[in-house]
């Protein structure tokens, strides 16, 4: 492996003066070697548009300039710790190449730039004589009203009039004056950020093409939506930002259907790594803004990847794609993966909102996602869409009335967008659930209905339900079943090797019943005559086998760790049906493990699954304040003891512990103690994961519990705890992180931090496969390969191939976001055994490929002009080549070919990269 920079190239080429010249003449004909062509500007609220903006100590400073100088291959770099308030960024029409995209990032130390279509209301608030309200007028205006009033990042719910704000959580709008509660008739209210109704989405992207977002920290914006994509666009990343205090939509992308002749679409979008909050009050619960999606993927919308998000607090949906359009494209080709999704403190949200007209949602994929904490089940609609390795868990019904009882873990139900017409029923047909644990749900695990008015071709059929743990499901008006398959469904339902299990209901009845399918008593519904696991299988004989109630044994189901232990049925470490044929080239389990090619295990985690440890056993921690914890750390010596405890800081003070893991882990549990021989509760308890040693960069918030935002970490939808001698555990999806820092400001009984034992559970990370649906351009002009792109979307049959052209040609993967790389896979023509020249294989972070790192290389003589390579040809087979290495950070992957053995042709089948 060897890192290649143009200056290093450069040594090369005076180096090597006897082939300098054929070295030089074959970059020149290349066309995926070019120079970058932008400029990197510094933007600070502190600095002047008179500077040039070429470095951090010249920045430049409004919004507007920025805008002007977002042009192919420039890097838009704003400070971080600033905040430009009143702001927005329309960037219609704006363009950049694969080779020079724009780029919009931050630079500095400390948390996010914020950019933000919010009035912000620092000084000036006046009194309200004889009480603790205080207002000040919405930036001058006497007329202005307002949809959502933030006090130091805490919402306030809006109530009718201003003499009724008499509480802290309080908040109201009158003749363009805003009225808060302070408590205090001699404190005025600091840090308030007003989302009015005149001001515009902070992002709008029309027409708009190969634009990178990421580091900034996106607020407030339009009744609709944060950020708005409208077709046509494509080619947009949004990596590691905050989306956050919105009045309905997070990010919103398609086409909104309203002009019938414009089918314009929207492909090639990645979201990642990113928080998606609405930031929302309990109180402010069945309000006119209650509805709103984190994500809203609607109508015409082809080749999205939805990756390592946590989303919550939003009023409709974590995660929509919908399409009820029937002239637009629909939307399809989505990967929505490994996202952490919850309702937080709303009282209504699906976590997954998925559905659309005939042949319109469709080919999607669900999977290792952990949903959690909702109120109403997860729609998943469509055709040929594939869910698996999710752990779904806590669906509490909803108690608002303005929305449906439906606290279920996912259903199948069409409905009819349009009454009396039959071409505006959704769909739910030839899906597949497969390998998913569903748990702690109000109703059922799964539902299937239909209505008898919709049309034959809209019909819920040919849907496969297998492998599927149903887990401590509650009690329904059709009895306590985990299944129900409705009388009306009369399309087919495979039910295969699913095991049922209600801890209660059946610890003294294994044979209890678990599950209700098209259950009929002549014409007429019986909704008492359920099945348990044996009589399902008897009923259903021709769709049905396989399912079983069995208890799973669960590690700590308790703290949903619901891996299989060694004492689990072996139906259920190995009882499951491969589906490997049917899946696609991604099938793994919650963990991002494989499933077993032969059998497998039930559920989304499969056994022997994933060891966890404890990866900070022995580890000295940092502290924030002062602390006297001379090693052995007491944090981290396993003394769990109350009196073996470490206070740092002062009295009052915020304060944090840091662990240093050394390395990237999979984490995906955290213990931690804190005195505990009274009961008392603490305050600001934070526990955040980061990649980076200062926060700044990809940082994971697992728990919260900072209602008024005190600690300065964003507004916490956790409850306070009473400490014990069993500490507090937190499980949640995999996160890849290296450090963990733990907050506390003092407790009920005093004013300390006193810290006992942490322990930061995971694994080595578990590289997955990043390449499914990705883009590729190419050398060669005129190839043929329309998207989704045979070469990542895993056929590995040799027929199905692109010729990419002859001579010295490359292609390219664009993965939409860094990854963390550690294998590469790649198929080539193999049916004659030929062996392929110059196979090289490049990735980089820059999209012209002015810097990369060569991870293969078998072009001995310097051929294509990449430098000379040291490994040998090969011979292709219908295995095709797995490269190995150490762990490298990439967007981009180049592969490079120049002929074989056989003839002078370049045919490239499959491409696959691995990373985390």
């Amino acid at each position: 492996m060897n890192y290649v920079s143009k200056g290093s190239l450069s040594k090369l080429f005076l180096f090597a003066a006897l082939v300098i010249s054929s070295v030089l003449i074959s970059i020149l004909l290349t066309p995926n070697i070019t120079f970058a062509t932008g400029t990197t500007y510094y933007f600070s609220t502190s600095g002047s548009d008179s500077n040039n903006g070429l470095s951090a100590g010249a920045p430049k400073q409004n919004i507007s300039t920025a805008l002007t100088l977002m042009n192919a291959g420039n890097t838009i770099l704003f400070k971080r710790g600033d905040a430009w308030y009143n702001a927005s960024l329309n960037l219609t029409n704006k363009a950049g190449t694969s080779a020079d995209p724009i780029t919009i990032g931050a630079y500095g130390t400390g948390p996010k730039p914020v950019i933000a279509s919010m009035y912000k209301l620092d000084s000036g608030w006046t009194n309200v004589p004889g009480t603790n309200r205080w207002q000040k007028s919405i930036n001058g205006s006497t007329s202005l009203d307002a949809y959502r009033v933030f006090v130091n990042g805490v919402p306030k719910q809006k109530v009718a009039s201003a003499n009724d704000v008499d509480q802290l959580h309080e908040w109201a709008v009158a003749g363009g004056i805003v009225y808060v509660y302070t408590g205090s008739s001699t404190v005025a209210p600091t840090n308030v950020e007003v989302i009015a109704y005149n001001l515009a989405s902070v992002v709008v992207m029309e027409n708009t093409e190969h634009v990178t977002m990421k580091d900034i920290d996106f607020r407030g914006g339009s009744y609709g939506r944060v950020i708005w994509v409208k077709a046509p666009s494509s080619h947009l990343t949004f990596d590691n930002l905050i989306v956050q205090r919105a009045v309905q939509g997070g990010i919103q992308i398609g086409n909104l259907g309203t002009n019938p002749d414009d089918t314009s679409s929207v492909s090639h979008i990645t979201i990642t790594n990113s928080l998606i909050d609405k930031v929302w009050l309990p109180e402010e619960n069945d309000t006119v803004v209650t509805t709103g999606d984190g994500l809203f993927i609607h109508h015409a919308v082809d080749g999205v990847v939805i990756r390592g998000n946590k989303i919550l607090n939003w009023g409709h949906s974590g995660i929509s794609l919908t399409n009820y359009k029937n002239n637009l494209l629909g939307v399809k080709h989505v990967i929505v993966e490994q996202n952490d999704i919850s309702a937080g403190t709303s009282g209504y949200m699906h976590g997954l909102d998925m559905d659309g007209y005939s042949g319109k949602t469709t080919n999607n994929i669900i999977r290792r996602n952990y949903i959690h904490d909702y109120t109403t089940t997860n729609h998943v609609l469509g055709s040929s869409n594939k869910i698996y390795g999710n752990i779904i868990t806590g669906a509490t019904g909803t108690v608002l009335p303005k929305h449906s009882f439906q606290p279920w873990g996912l259903d199948m139900y069409p409905w009819q967008a349009v009454s009396g017409d039959d071409d505006t029923w959704m769909e739910a047909k030839d899906s597949w659930i497969i390998n998913n644990t569903i748990t702690e749900t109000d109703q059922y695990a799964i539902y299937l209905g239909d209505n008898p008015g919709s049309p034959s071709t809209n019909k819920v059929e040919n849907n496969v339900i297998a492998n599927n743990i149903m887990y401590e499901y509650g009690l329904s008006p059709q009895g306590q079943v985990g299944l129900n398959v409705h009388p009306q469904v009369t399309g087919t339902a495979f039910v295969h090797n699913n095991n049922f299990w209600d801890p209660v209901v059946q610890a003294g009845d294994t044979n209890g019943k678990v599950a209700r399918y098209k259950n009929y008593l002549g014409a007429t519904p019986n909704f008492s005559l359920n099945y348990d696991a044996a009589q399902l299988n008897s009923v259903c004989s021709s769709s049905c086998s396989g399912n079983v109630q069995i208890n799973p044994v669960f590690v700590d189901p308790t703290n949903r760790d619901y891996r299989l232990q060694s004492s689990s049925s072996t139906t259920m470490q190995t009882g499951a049906l491969s589906y490997h044929s049917d899946m696609d080239r991604g099938y793994s389990d919650f963990f991002g493990t494989p499933f077993a090619m032969s059998g497998g295990s039930i559920g989304a985690i499969q056994y022997p699954g994933v060891s966890r440890t404890n990866l900070s056993a022995g580890i000295a921690p940092t502290f924030s304040s002062s602390a006297s914890d001379p090693p052995p750390s007491k944090l981290t010596n396993g003394n769990t003891a109350s009196t073996d405890y470490v206070t740092v800081g002062n009295p009052d003070q915020l304060v944090y512990a840091q662990i240093d893991l050394g390395a990237l882990k999979d984490i995906s549990q955290v213990k931690m103690w804190h005195f505990y021989t009274d009961g008392r509760t603490y305050k600001d308890v934070v526990v955040q994961l980061s990649r980076t040693s200062d926060f700044s960069s990809y940082v994971t918030t697992v728990f919260n519990n900072d209602k008024d935002n005190s600690s300065g970490q964003g507004y916490g939808s956790d409850d306070e705890y009473a400490e014990s001698a069993n500490g507090k555990t937190l499980t949640f999806a995999p996160v890849t992180a290296r450090y963990a820092r733990f907050w506390l400001k003092g407790n009920s009984v005093n004013t300390n931090s006193n810290f006992v034992e942490l322990q930061v559970f995971g694994t080595d990370p578990i590289a997955k496969l990043v390449s499914q649906y990705r883009d590729i351009t190419y050398s060669a002009a005129g190839v043929n390969d329309s998207f989704p792109s045979k070469l990542s979307n895993g056929n590995l049959t040799s027929s199905d191939m692109v010729d990419v052209g002859t001579g010295a040609v490359s292609a390219v993967m664009d993965l939409g976001s860094t990854v963390t790389l550690n294998q590469i896979s790649m198929w080539h023509y193999f049916n004659d055994s030929r062996k392929y020249h110059d196979v090289i294989v490049q990735i980089s972070n820059e999209a012209d490929f002015s810097s990369y790192t060569n991870v293969f290389n078998n072009d001995t003589n310097n051929t294509a002009g990449q430098g000379t390579g040291t490994d040998a040809e090969y011979t292709e087979t219908s295995a095709g080549k797995t490269i190995a290495f150490s762990p490298i950070s990439g967007r981009y992957v180049r592969f490079w070919l120049n002929g074989n053995t056989v003839n002078t042709s370049n045919y490239m089948v499959e491409l696959e990269v691995y990373g985390y």
